[in-house]
């Protein structure tokens, strides 16, 4: 009997399950195969769930070779069921970077998400978020609004956030404008240092 083979959305991650394949391939040990899936999912933002690794390495443990056959085939039939790129750790990590990292343009941002996730990305999506961050990049609280909005989409376990709420209303002035494709930033004086003043004049590609 063929054994059961549940996957999530941990298992699969590229970089966690290229590890698995180590251990498969007896290159690792399963301890180091686990605290490496460990580090790995910690940095997307994902969940880690010793367990659901540990049924895996079982499957394989019954038989090396076609276990990992069988997982490997599930994973590709589960990869072909698109999830929403909003429940996407991938595209979270991006927003992350770009949170975080004032030298990362914002067109150099937009244009990159349209390029790796093509078709499912859509800028109305992501509007709200955008303007979240672009107000919180003036208190200093871009990471922490990210990762809350991580939190509320699944795709970072709530307890490691601050008790911080996507919900938060922006003021008219700092919205993104989608008609027109550009960020204003009447409200920023000329001395913040924020993202809506360094990168609000930047124009959206088109959506």
């Amino acid at each position: 009997m063929a054994p059961s083979i549940c996957l999530t959305r941990a298992t699969l991650n590229d970089a966690a399950f290229a590890l698995l394949e180590q251990y498969a391939n007896s290159e690792i040990t399963d301890t180091a195969a686990l605290t490496k899936i460990d580090v790995k999912l910690d940095i997307a933002g994902i969940p880690f769930d010793q367990e659901e690794w540990l049924d895996l390495i079982k499957v394989i443990l019954m038989s090396p070779n076609e276990g990992l056959n069988s997982i490997k085939a599930a994973q590709q039939l589960a990869q072909a069921k698109v999830v929403p790129l909003l429940e996407d750790a991938a595209a979270w990590q991006l927003v992350l970077r770009w949170a975080g990292d004032d030298s990362f343009s914002f067109d150099s941002f937009l244009q990159e998400m349209q390029d790796r996730f093509k078709e499912r990305y859509k800028f109305d999506n992501w509007k709200t978020i955008f303007n979240q961050v672009f107000k919180a990049s003036c208190e200093g609280t871009t990471v922490k609004l990210v990762r809350a909005a991580m939190s509320e989409h699944g795709v970072l376990n709530p307890p490691s956030v601050p008790d911080l709420s996507l919900s938060q209303a922006l003021s008219s002035g700092d919205l993104v404008d989608n008609a027109s494709h550009t960020i204003p930033s009447t409200q920023a004086s000329s001395s913040q240092t924020c993202k809506v003043s360094c990168k609000s004049d930047s124009s959206l590609p088109p959506v």
